[in-house]
């Protein structure tokens, strides 16, 4: 009983560590409002506010990519329903477009009344922001299994000593037991989850902590910053420039990287 409780202890009181910040940042991005996918992209206006157009202008491209789905899957069905193929071409003709629109206004429709009737894991995300106080046992594994996958051969002993940084000389932090177990409660919540266990879940998380990483870097390198670790830190953060921002940033400038090495 003794060692289950250090273990928990150890795990959900990071400290002012690296593994603080990536714990807190984790659950900051998790507490955003989702964005239904079937919405469709938003018109950015004068009259919001810096964090309104930020938070729209991150999430419309993927909206764009659901609603250029959707308008593909109209015309197919106006083909099939006997539409002349030369009524198809773009640029389409307006009583065609008006088809095209009424279609996907349908298709919009059945995704919101599918998404009432079959709520995912994140809905009840949307009225329970992170105040810094929900932080659990899951989140944690969660954070410390990805710290592991994250970086290929790093092993358990070299996480530990990742997630430890910016602890103070002499102050007990994770070790190599901790990531062993935390991992192990990780993939039992895969098992749990269809939607946790998908690789695609995986690769996000892995993706999440990339970015929170050069997060990490620059603000320690920032004067501004430089009295800040752990939590307090990806809270300062997210106060002056809003966490999620900084992340969508550093995710665009690693997929670019990505795209110029290949």
């Amino acid at each position: 009983m003794r060692d289950s409780r250090h273990y928990s202890c150890r795990i959900t009181n990071p400290a002012r560590s690296r593994y603080a910040f990536l714990t807190t940042g984790f659950a900051i991005s998790g507490a955003e409002v989702p964005v239904p996918r079937w919405l469709g992209p938003i018109e950015i206006t004068q009259d919001m506010t810096a964090v309104q157009k930020a938070f729209w202008e991150r999430h419309n491209p993927s909206l764009s990519l659901v609603e250029n789905d959707f308008r593909k899957s109209a015309i197919e069905h106006l083909r099939r329903g006997g539409v002349p193929e030369s009524n198809l071409v773009t640029p389409l003709k307006s009583d065609v477009e008006k088809l095209v629109a009424l279609l996907v206004r349908s298709e919009r429709r059945a995704n919101w009344y599918r998404e009432q009737l079959e709520p995912d894991e994140d809905t009840y995300r949307r009225d329970r922001p992170f105040d810094g106080q929900n932080v659990d046992r899951e989140l944690c594994a969660r954070v410390i299994g990805t710290a592991l996958i994250a970086r290929a051969g790093r092993g358990h002993e070299a996480t530990a000593k990742y997630l430890n940084e910016g602890l103070a000389p002499g102050t007990q932090g994770l070790d190599r037991h901790h990531v062993i177990r935390a991992f192990a409660a990780l993939k039992r919540t895969w098992k749990r989850s269809p939607r946790s266990g998908g690789l695609l879940y995986v690769l996000a998380d892995c993706d999440l902590l990339d970015a929170l990483d050069i997060v990490y870097t620059q603000a320690r390198q920032h004067p501004k910053f430089s009295k800040y670790q752990g939590a307090d830190l990806a809270w300062a953060i997210h106060e002056d420039f809003d966490l999620n921002e900084r992340i969508h940033r550093a995710d665009k400038w690693l997929r670019a990287k990505r795209l110029t090495a290949v």
